[in-house]
């Protein structure tokens, strides 16, 4: 099967973009530029059709801000000699009342008590009363070897109130929500939102796609890109970050390389404010090692957007896929704004398009201040269709570092007594269409 010249030539000036950035991705199992059969094309399309049935980043994120923040997370200290584990494992409170524990808690109280990793194994084995009394003499023990205090975390699951970590004083959370918050207000507004969430981990991407008409498909093609973060916040994980480009490697587009830039690990220990700048750190530097990729993506999918003969589809194409958008309005609210500006002085060209942004940015009252200079740099963007990666400067960093700060800081947990609760590079083989 003959190589298509122009493929190839795309295919190795994004290789070479993609090794400069510091991924490794590995070489196809056809020559570069060889066109995908019709299993490919069809396997594309499905790709290309799941990416466009995500919600966008800043809904799943905040989708799951809101997951997080109905569990009614709370933060409790109590000095090792006071803490009390009921034969259930649970731990004893004022007024009779046992707060249940989950597994990794009861996991983390026997290796915080005790030095061998190997003491729940132990433990499990013996009768529950007296895997009661060893633990509670050994907080005891803790305490008089100057063992400070238990952080207990604990949160409402189905209104049941139970502990789902006990970490150490010196623990500083950067809560699932929080690390959501700051990956949304730093991704840009056109990025996609894949989030899977089970109580315990959290794993959240922004991601972007080749355009749906991708001319020339074929072996080697670069076709999806993003940002990954994990973290767990019951302390059995750090905040990790990855930058990910999936590379086709075949003909059927069923064997991909995941490649993947390692961006950094974030402990939950020390500063906060250090620990939120390290996190949007990460995001810088995986956004500008998939800029290549995200900038000619969109570029292409804007152009194929503005090909468009009916005016208000391309209005509601441009707000939904982030290409025009205003923080705090809705990509509904946003397009009706701009049809009404349209209407205004209608027109079947690119530039009634732009003029119908520029008009809605001084014709509209905005609550976000930055509304009409930030319209007026998009509809410059439409006209000339340069998407280029918006990524945050150094004194905006900060600055989105001190509000974050003195956000989460308002409600952070303190010492209370006594407790009150609420009631690399690697392949995927799939064996039939791919799953993304």
């Amino acid at each position: 099967m003959s190589v298509i010249k122009e493929s190839r030539v795309r295919i190795e000036a994004d290789e070479a973009a993609a090794r400069v950035a510091g991924f490794a991705p590995k070489p196809p199992l056809y020559a570069a530029g060889t066109p995908v059969n019709a299993t490919g094309e069809h396997n594309y399309k499905v790709s290309r059709r799941k990416f466009e049935d995500l919600p966008s980043a800043t809904m799943a994120l905040k989708k799951l801000q809101n997951e997080i923040e109905q569990e009614n997370r709370q933060d409790v200290f109590l000095p090792w000699n006071s803490l009390r584990f009921a034969p259930t494992m649970g731990i004893q409170l004022p007024m009779g009342f046992v707060l249940p524990t989950e597994e990794v808690a009861q996991r983390q109280s026997s290796s915080k008590i005790f030095p061998s990793q190997r003491a729940w194994g132990f433990l499990v084995t013996l009768p529950p009363d007296f895997r009661a009394q060893i633990l509670n003499d050994g907080c005891h023990r803790k305490q008089w070897s100057g063992g400070g205090s238990a952080r207990v975390r604990a949160r409402s699951i189905r209104q049941q109130d139970q502990a789902y970590a006990i970490v150490s004083e010196e623990y500083a959370p950067l809560e699932t929500d929080g690390l959501a918050q700051m990956v949304s207000k730093s991704s840009p507004p056109d990025a996609k939102g894949s989030v899977l969430y089970d109580g315990q981990r959290a794993t959240m991407e922004a991601l972007w796609h080749a355009p749906a008409a991708l001319e020339g498909l074929a072996a080697g093609d670069f076709f999806k890109a993003g940002l990954r973060f994990t973290t767990a916040d019951d302390g059995t994980s750090s905040i990790r970050a990855e930058a990910v480009l999936w590379r086709n490697l075949c003909l059927n587009l069923i064997i991909i390389d995941e490649s993947i830039v390692r961006l950094g690990r974030v402990v939950h220990k020390g500063n906060l404010s250090a620990t939120t700048d390290a996190v949007l750190q990460q995001v810088k530097a995986g956004l500008l090692a998939i800029g290549h990729f995200r900038d000619k993506w969109i570029k292409a999918e804007a152009d194929e957007i503005l090909k468009g003969t009916d005016p208000e589809t391309v209005i509601g194409r441009l707000v939904h896929r982030g290409l025009v958008s205003v923080p705090g309005y809705s990509a509904d609210e946003l397009g009706r704004r701009l049809l009404t500006a349209y209407h205004e002085e209608p027109g079947y060209s690119r530039t009634s398009i732009v003029n119908a942004i520029s008009r809605a940015a001084h014709s509209h009252d905005w609550s976000n201040i930055w509304a009409v200079e930030s319209l007026e740099r998009q509809a410059s963007k439409v006209v000339a269709f340069q998407y280029k990666l918006d990524i945050p400067g150094e004194e905006e960093v900060e600055d989105r570092v001190k509000v974050f700060v003195r956000q989460v800081t308002g409600r952070s947990a303190e010492p209370v007594a006594p407790i009150t609760l609420a009631t690399e590079s690697t392949q995927h083989v799939k064996g039939g269409l791919l799953e993304l």
